[in-house]
């Protein structure tokens, strides 16, 4: 009876081994589902350089939109998916996503952030905005180690802002984990126990912002501030001012 016993325990291991095999091999050989990624606002203008995040059922994927606004997620696990969206000047948007095996399409509608303007106020019969109209008093004054104007910009008309900056001196422009971002020629700093590139903090109407130069596009820039280093930095800037060894990038967007 004992014999018959350990015979019958014996099948039903060897029974389980082969059924945790098995869903081993088919989750190995399980198809991926890959995922196309439309971004546009309003009359269906494509949406450029989209941050689109992915997550969500083991997933974790962070891609950009091309400049058509597609971008494209592959080897993803099949199910019910997070969609997180952002762009500098755009609402950040979240949606559910049903992705399956195989290829899957979507697209994304975003609406421009509704923006708070600085206080406006007229001057003969001149309207004037005070956050730009300081802009052209510090320029004049010429405290920015470095200035991109709007008449430059329209002048250069370039595709990206980064380029507006290629070439100006006490600074290199560098890519930096898929961002541009710009390197101060002072040297190194020291960070967490090691020599990190001294890169220029980034700051968008006053705030600052993670991320790279060109997140804001050429058309809606009316101007930008270079410091290159924390004694220059004005002290109206208080609020931008955090962790501004290597310097300081203030950009500032047009009224419309």
């Amino acid at each position: 009876m004992t014999k018959y016993v350990a015979l019958a325990l014996a099948l039903l291991i060897a029974s389980a081994r082969a059924s945790t095999l098995a869903a081993q091999s088919v989750a190995a050989v399980a198809p991926t589902a890959v995922l196309h990624i439309h971004v546009a606002q309003e009359r269906d203008r494509a949406v450029p350089d989209v941050e689109l995040t992915i997550s969500g059922n083991g997933n974790n994927r962070t891609v950009k939109t091309d400049t058509a606004g597609d971008a494209r997620i592959d080897g993803l696990r099949s199910g019910v998916l997070d969609l997180r969206v952002r762009r500098i000047g755009f609402d950040v948007a979240q949606f559910l996503v049903r992705v399956a095996a195989g290829d899957n399409e979507v697209t994304v509608r975003v609406s421009k952030t509704a923006t708070v303007l600085d206080e406006i106020r007229v001057v003969g019969n001149r309207t004037v905005n005070g956050r730009l109209e300081d802009f052209d008093a510090r320029v004049a004054r010429g405290e920015p180690s470095a200035v991109v104007t709007r008449s430059q910009i329209e002048k250069r008309n370039p595709i990206a802002l980064s380029q507006m900056l290629r070439g100006m001196a006490g600074i290199r422009i560098s890519d930096s984990l898929g961002y541009t971002v710009a390197i101060s020629d002072r040297g190194k700093k020291y960070d967490k126990g090691q020599m990190v590139p001294c890169v220029l903090r980034l700051a968008v109407d006053g705030v600052l912002v993670a991320g790279g130069i060109d997140a804001v596009p050429p058309i809606e820039v009316y101007g930008v501030e270079v410091y290159f280093g924390p004694s220059r930095i004005p002290l109206q800037f208080n609020g931008a001012r955090a962790n501004q060894f290597c310097g300081l990038i203030m950009i500032w967007t047009r009224v419309e």
